[in-house]
């Protein structure tokens, strides 16, 4: 993208609240947003069938151990590979 003359870099991933700071990065340069990239180093992408979408599900240790004091909610939050 050029602005002002110049061109400035845009940076695109995809991530959720469970992630820190992210699970995947577009790591070259794009030329507009919206690309979710490739996983970042040590971490693992899969896509499981949910409904009309894929829903995407990453382990790594970016990826929050649980919910603190909350057992039930952890349990809900991880499936079988983790």
């Amino acid at each position: 993208m050029i602005f002002s003359g110049r061109e400035i870099p845009i940076l695109s991933g995809w991530g959720g609240k469970e992630l820190v700071p992210t699970g995947t990065k577009a790591h070259w340069l794009i030329d507009q947003p919206g690309l979710v990239g490739l996983p970042l180093p040590g971490t693992g992408v899969r896509l499981v069938p949910a409904g009309d979408w894929p829903n995407p599900r990453v382990k790594g240790s970016n990826v929050t151990p649980g919910c603190r004091g909350m057992a039930d909610k952890t349990a809900e939050a991880f499936d079988a590979l983790g």
